[in-house]
């Protein structure tokens, strides 16, 4: 055992320095040494070894080791990845409660959400009607004495609510112009009648843009078509026989989608003739 000169602690043979105080040892030898100094077979003088480290330097007094913090568990991640997914998961159905409570609301409620009325190109006129509208009225027994229609010149034939009779005179006067894209603006019920704009027409025989008309019969079916100002009409008419139904309209325009402008249709009953005994 080796005495600390310094502080009297004993120390093993092996250490160099006092573990108490830090001071260099004498050199002690175990028994049976025969003197001289050891050497390596390199002729190094050997250093201590204290679990594979070399001593070098004396141990400083009341070192403090530093000691590595155990690593984290994978486990913790894990939890907080799900407990952020669960999280998001959360708020999208208090969202989606939110959305539908408020529909169910506004329906007991009678709220609704106004949508813009598309104009289907027409320049911001009423859509189009359809060209062959499904009757949806019983044979008249009695003309319409006075009434007006719109007839809008972006459309097909457009069936109006003045009902006629067989054998009955009756008037028409129109106001109004239309716009028939490409060809003219400003168009009056008579229509163009110019060999350019001949492509266009629905019916050759009428100017393109005219206003014509027909009487629609209850079972579908159609009397002759007539411009109702075109071709020097006094506006003055007369049904024939067996013809009853509803007085039709249309603008001889075979691609009337971008057309525009009205014209209002106004017809007068004059009379219609008895029944002979």
């Amino acid at each position: 055992m080796k005495n600390c000169q310094a502080c009297g602690r004993e120390n093993a043979d092996d250490m160099s320095f006092c573990l108490d105080c830090g001071t260099p040892l004498a050199a002690a030898h175990p028994p049976g040494w025969l003197g001289g100094e050891a050497t390596t077979s390199l002729g190094e003088t050997p250093t201590t070894v204290r679990g594979g480290i070399f001593e070098t330097q004396p141990f400083p007094k009341d070192t403090a080791y530093n000691v590595a913090a155990p690593p984290s568990k994978p486990g913790k991640k894990l939890f907080m990845i799900i407990g952020g997914v669960a999280s998001l998961f959360l708020l999208l159905f208090a969202v989606g409660a939110a959305i539908v409570g408020y529909n169910y609301y506004a329906r007991s409620n009678g709220i609704t959400t106004s949508l813009p009325t598309p104009t289907n190109g027409n320049n911001g006129n009423k859509p189009a009607t359809n060209s062959s509208p499904a009757p949806s009225f019983t044979p008249p027994t009695e003309a319409t004495k006075s009434g007006n229609f719109t007839v809008y010149a972006n459309g097909g034939w457009q069936l109006s609510n003045i009902d006629t009779v067989e054998l009955e005179n009756f008037k028409t006067r129109i106001d109004g112009k239309v716009d028939i894209a490409g060809v003219k603006t400003s168009v009056t019920s008579s229509g163009v009648d110019d060999a350019g704009s001949k492509s266009r027409r629905i019916y050759p025989e009428f100017p393109t843009g005219a206003l014509v008309m027909r009487t629609h019969y209850a079972d579908g079916k159609f009397s002759n078509v007539m411009a109702v100002t075109a071709n020097k009409a006094s506006g003055s008419w007369r049904n024939f026989k067996d013809e009853a139904g509803r007085i039709e309209f249309c603008i001889n325009d075979n691609s009337p989608g971008q057309n525009g402008g009205q014209f209002t249709v106004f017809v007068t009953m004059t009379n219609v003739p008895k029944a002979k005994k």
